[in-house]
């Protein structure tokens, strides 16, 4: 069995990880903090709620 050449890991390496890299940066950064950590920086429900009563023109203080 021969090692691989650069063409193949070139074409099958570069786009594995162009995907690969930032499915994982998502699911441990993006839902951890969401699930896990309680999503204090943004709350769906509080967001939902403001959206609710103040209608889609939100105003920043």
């Amino acid at each position: 069995m021969s090692a691989p050449k650069a063409e193949t890991l070139r074409r099958w390496g570069l786009p594995i990880a162009v995907v690969l890299i930032p499915t994982y940066a998502f699911f441990t950064l993006g839902l951890r903090s969401f699930y896990i950590n309680g999503a204090w920086w943004g709350d769906a429900g509080i967001l939902a709620s403001v959206m609710w009563h103040n209608g889609w023109a939100s105003h920043c203080p």
